[in-house]
């Protein structure tokens, strides 16, 4: 926990020879062609995914795996509260 979160210094980074949102921007677009843009939004470089392919895609459950037909509340319970006036 001694150093901050992120790639700021380095991804953000941006001066005259360097932008690092465009550079995080295409290195995304060069691993996956197919589905990624770079393009100028909000002023600022971003990587535009376009999902619309996987739109028919269907869950495939691995053999053995089976899901009850029942609603699964996590423990949770749902409490009535009065507040008093």
């Amino acid at each position: 926990m001694s150093m901050k979160g992120g790639n700021t210094d380095l991804l953000y980074k941006q001066n005259k020879e360097f932008d690092g949102r465009l550079e995080m921007a295409k290195s995304l677009q060069s691993q996956h062609p197919d589905i990624c843009t770079v393009i100028r939004r909000w002023g600022r470089w971003q990587h535009y995914v376009d999902y619309r392919g996987f739109k028919g895609n269907k869950l495939k459950l691995k053999d053995g795996v089976n899901i009850e037909n029942k609603v699964n509340n996590y423990g949770m319970e749902l409490k009535k509260i009065t507040i008093k006036k």
